[in-house]
C-alpha cells in the first residue's frame, strides 16, 4: 500500500542483482518484532514482484538476524562467537534463499506476465 510496486520491483525485484539481496539482508536485520509479523509482509512484497530469493532471505534474516541480538550475543557470549556464528547465518541464509528459489522454479517470470 505504502511502496508502489515499480519501486518493490526496482530493488527487490528479479533484477535488483547483489544489491536486492544485500537489501533483504537489511530490511530483515533491523525490525525487532516477532517472526509473524513479517510474513504478511513478505506476501505483500512478493504480490508487488519481489524475488522469491529475497523473501526468503528477508524472512530468515527477520528470524535470525537482528542487531540488537547481535549486540547481547557480543556482550555475554563474546566477540569470537557472535561474528562466527552471524558470518555462517549470513552465508547459509544467502545460500537457501538462491537454492530456494532454484529449485522450486518460484518467481519465475512468465510469458503471461
Amino acid at each position: 500500500m505504502w511502496v508502489k510496486n515499480e519501486t518493490v520491483i526496482k530493488y527487490l525485484g528479479h533484477s535488483s542483482g547483489i544489491s536486492g539481496l544485500a537489501l533483504a539482508f537489511f530490511l530483515g536485520m533491523i525490525p525487532t518484532g516477532p517472526l509473524y509479523v513479517a510474513f504478511p509482509l513478505a506476501a505483500s512484497l512478493l504480490k508487488k514482484g519481489a524475488r522469491t530469493a529475497n523473501i526468503v532471505i528477508f524472512l530468515s534474516a527477520w528470524a535470525c538476524i537482528k542487531l540488537p541480538q547481535e549486540l547481547v550475543e557480543m556482550r555475554f557470549l563474546g566477540l569470537k562467537f557472535m561474528a562466527l556464528r552471524l558470518g555462517l547465518t549470513v552465508v547459509l541464509v544467502l545460500f537457501m534463499g538462491l537454492f530456494i528459489e532454484k529449485a522450486g522454479k518460484f518467481g519465475e517470470p512468465s510469458a503471461s506476465d
